[in-house]
């Protein structure tokens, strides 16, 4: 019995000595600097678009970062998450990489001056070819009942390794989608 106990001191001292805490690391979609507002002239009104719908792929609200690891394998990271909800991340950089001339809203309360924008989020992820995808399908309608349908990908190289560098590329891939959907609003008016 005696040894049996110095036995299982032993493991459990060695258990103890190899494990260490694991070091979790944070990431923002978006950056705090992304919620500095920049004003308009006095005399114009930003164009109002109400994001109806945001559907974002179910490996995307994971807690942890996704990384394409084969042509059909994902890895969900277990040190590197998000550091808010996915989607909450997303509409703060999308909102912002929009501008100062649009205004994404998403109050129930519909007037007759907005747009309408239903966007899905399919892919937002790093690849193991060393590229960054963003590939998403979006719906836009005007107040005056034109409708927009549009498939977007980007795919954006990787030139550095690292979660905290794909993360950065994903704010590029989310401007160029909101350029994309500016285009189309211009195009609408």
């Amino acid at each position: 019995m005696y040894r049996l106990s110095i036995a299982i001191f032993l493991v459990a001292l060695l258990n103890g000595c190899s494990s260490q805490s694991v070091s979790l690391q944070y990431y923002l979609l978006h950056t705090p600097n992304d919620s500095v507002s920049v004003s308009l002239p006095p005399d114009a009104q930003p164009l109002l678009i109400r994001l109806t719908n945001l559907s974002v792929s179910d490996y995307l609200m994971q807690r942890g970062l996704a990384v394409q690891t084969a042509e059909n394998a994902l890895h969900i990271s277990t040190q590197h998450i998000w550091a808010e909800p996915f989607e909450a991340g997303f509409k703060k950089k999308l909102t912002h990489a929009l501008g100062p001339d649009y205004k994404l809203i998403y109050t129930n309360t519909k007037k007759d001056d907005e747009y309408m924008l239903d966007l899905s989020l399919l892919h937002l992820v790093a690849t193991y070819q060393g590229d960054a995808v963003l590939d998403a399908r979006y719906t836009l309608s005007s107040p005056t009942g034109s409708t927009v349908n549009k498939a977007f990908q980007v795919k954006l190289d990787l030139d550095s390794d690292g979660y905290g560098h794909a993360v950065s590329v994903y704010r590029q891939a989310i401007v160029l989608l909101a350029d994309d959907i500016k285009t189309q609003l211009s195009a609408m008016q």
